[in-house]
C-alpha cells in the first residue's frame, strides 16, 4: 500500500523537523577551554566526578543510570540540543547553562566543590587560556567562604495549596519549618548565586567559567540520524510520493509511526520542530505519589528563578498563586532527538524503556493529585502495531 500523499501543509510539517545546521561559534578557544573543563574531574572535591561523569557522550550525554544520585532523585537529561533552549533543568529554574552549572558543582553529592576551589583549579590548570580569553583572574582567596542560608518566602497562600495535597506528614512538617530551603529539590547554588552577588569579581570568574561550558554543550548535537537522512532525499524531489525517499533505516514502519506522532498518537502536540520540543512545562502525572520533594516542579523552578535575579533572596515572588498552582508538578518537555540511546525515561527514570513510555501516555497513567489537570489524561487508544510503529520512529530520530 502507497503512503498517503502529503499535500503542502504536511510536507511544510515534515521539513519543520530539519535539523538546523550548526552554528560556527565566533570563539573556538571558548568551546575548547569548556569541553576540557567539562571532562576535568579536578573541579569536584574528590578530584575525579567530572561533569562528564553523569554526562557520558558514549550515552548521548546521559548516564544511563535511573537517577544521577541517590538524594537528588533527579534523570540525567541529555545535553545534545541545548542550543536555542529557552530554559535548562527539568523545572526550569535557569534560563542558562552558564548559570545552572553551579548547582551540580558545589551540591554535596554531585562535585561537591566551592566557587573558591574552582578558581585555584582553573588558574592552576588553565590559567594561560583563562587569560588569553577573559584576562587576569580574581584572587581565589577573596571568594566567599560559605553560601548564604537564605531562601526565597513563600507566596501568600501557596505554602497551604502544596500542604494541603502532601501524602507525607513529615515532608510537610519540614518544609513549614524550613520553608523552601528544607524542600530537597532546591537548587543547591542558590546560596553561593546570592554570596557572591557582593564581590563583583569572583561572581565574574564564575559566570566565565560558566560561559566556556555552555559555549561547549551548545555545540554538542546529536549524530546525523536515520529520519534525517531521509528528510534530505525528501527536500531533494519534494514533489515526488514519500515511500521513494524511504531507504537506510527509515521505511515503511517508521514512516507509520511518524504519521502517529503528528496525529494519532498527539506527540507533536509538545514536540515540534528541529529539537523536538517547544522547551514548555507539563504535568506528566509521576511527581506527587512517592518523591514529594520533587512534587512542586516548575512551581519551584519559577520561585527559584525570580528570586536569583531580586535583589532581597527573602522577598516574596510576586507571582500569580493560579499560576504557581497550574505549574505545580510541571517539567520541561525534553527533545527527542538521540532518544534511543538516553534510557531511562522521564524527568525521574521511571520509565525503563520507550515501550514503557508508550505503556504511561498510551494507558492515561496519570496521577493526578495536585489540584491541576495534567493535560494529557486521555488514553490514545494505539494498537500494539502502532505503538512498535511509533517506537520505530521515535528509534530512527
Amino acid at each position: 500500500m502507497a503512503a498517503k500523499p502529503l499535500d503542502g501543509n504536511g510536507l511544510a510539517l515534515l521539513l519543520s523537523f530539519a535539523p538546523e545546521p550548526p552554528k560556527a561559534d565566533p570563539r573556538p578557544e571558548l568551546v575548547a577551554l569548556g569541553a576540557r573543563l567539562f571532562a576535568d574531574g579536578r573541579l569536584a572535591s574528590d578530584g575525579r566526578t567530572s561533569c562528564a561523569a553523569c554526562h557520558d557522550p558514549t550515552r548521548s550525554f546521559t548516564d544511563g543510570r535511573r537517577t544521577a544520585t541517590p538524594t537528588a532523585r533527579l534523570n540525567t537529561p541529555t545535553l545534545l540540543g541545548l542550543d536555542g533552549a529557552t530554559h535548562v533543568t527539568h523545572d526550569g529554574r535557569y534560563r542558562r547553562i552558564r548559570d545552572q552549572y553551579i548547582d551540580p558543582l558545589v551540591a554535596a553529592d554531585e562535585m561537591g566543590s566551592t566557587p573558591a576551589s574552582l578558581c585555584r583549579t582553573v588558574t592552576a590548570h588553565y590559567g594561560q587560556e583563562y587569560r588569553l580569553i577573559f584576562g587576569v583572574p580574581p584572587d581565589c582567596e577573596k571568594f566567599p567562604k560559605i553560601p548564604e542560608r537564605v531562601a526565597p518566602a513563600w507566596p501568600a497562600g501557596f505554602q497551604e495549596a502544596v500542604l494541603a495535597t502532601a501524602r507525607d506528614p513529615l515532608w510537610a512538617r519540614r518544609v513549614t519549618r524550613e520553608g523552601l530551603a528544607g524542600v530537597a529539590g532546591y537548587s543547591p547554588g542558590f546560596g553561593w548565586m546570592k554570596a557572591l552577588a557582593r564581590f563583583p569579581e569572583p561572581r565574574a570568574f564564575v559566570q566565565n567559567v560558566g560561559e566556556a561550558m555552555e559555549a561547549y554543550i551548545i555545540s554538542l548535537r546529536a549524530a546525523p540520524s536515520a529520519f534525517d537522512a531521509f528528510l534530505g532525499r525528501v527536500k531533494k524531489t519534494p514533489e515526488a510520493p514519500v515511500e521513494r525517499a524511504w531507504g537506510d533505516g527509515f521505511d515503511r514502519e517508521e514512516w507509520e509511526g511518524y504519521e502517529l506522532f503528528v496525529g494519532k498518537a498527539r506527540c507533536v502536540q509538545c514536540h515540534f520542530g528541529p529539537r523536538f520540543t517547544g522547551d514548555s512545562f507539563f504535568n506528566l502525572g509521576r511527581s506527587v505519589n512517592t518523591l514529594n520533594d520533587l512534587r512542586l516542579g516548575r512551581a519551584l523552578g519559577l520561585l527559584q528563578e525570580e528570586s536569583l535575579g531580586s535583589s532581597r533572596a527573602t522577598s516574596t515572588p510576586k507571582i500569580p498563586l493560579m499560576r504557581l498552582r497550574g505549574m505545580t508538578g510541571a517539567v520541561r518537555v525534553t527533545g527527542l532527538r538521540g532518544i534511543a540511546a538516553t534510557a531511562p525515561y522521564l524527568w525521574d527514570g521511571s520509565l525503563a524503556t520507550l515501550d514503557d513510555v508508550m505503556a504511561h501516555y498510551d494507558e492515561g497513567r496519570f496521577a493526578i493529585d495536585v489540584g491541576v489537570p495534567s493535560g494529557a489524561t486521555s488514553r490514545l487508544e494505539l494498537t500494539p502495531t502502532e505503538r512498535r510503529a511509533l517506537i520505530r520512529f521515535l528509534e530512527s530520530l
